[in-house]
């Protein structure tokens, strides 16, 4: 199979890939923290369940994310929002983020 323009332009990342990236961020922390305000309302028990749930749910959510788009990249720019946006309280919550965003777009490639 030889590389094609056509081929060469797909791989890169695009404005309509980026706008996907914020869409689906954008979903992803909305169920992730209507689940854990929504468990931890009802009962003290559900809070500490709140991570499975929260795995189970927006796992769908960065799943059908990274199918959609399905080019190199795409889980790092998630990734690196989620990272900013949830995780900006401390450096390390960052660093850490980002580092497994790093690793999951290396799994995916």
């Amino acid at each position: 199979m030889s590389d094609t323009p056509e081929v060469k332009t797909n791989r890169k990342m695009r404005t309509k890939d980026f706008i996907y990236a914020g869409a689906f961020c954008a979903i992803y922390l909305v169920l992730m923290l209507i689940i854990v305000m929504g468990s931890s309302m009802i009962s003290p028990l559900l809070y500490f369940m709140a991570p499975l749930t929260v795995g189970l749910i927006c796992g769908t959510v960065y799943m059908l994310y990274v199918l959609k788009v399905h080019k190199f990249g795409a889980a790092l720019i998630l990734g690196a929002l989620f990272a900013l946006i949830a995780c900006a309280q401390s450096w390390y919550g960052v660093l850490f983020a980002l580092t497994a965003a790093l690793l999951a777009e290396l799994i995916l490639f």
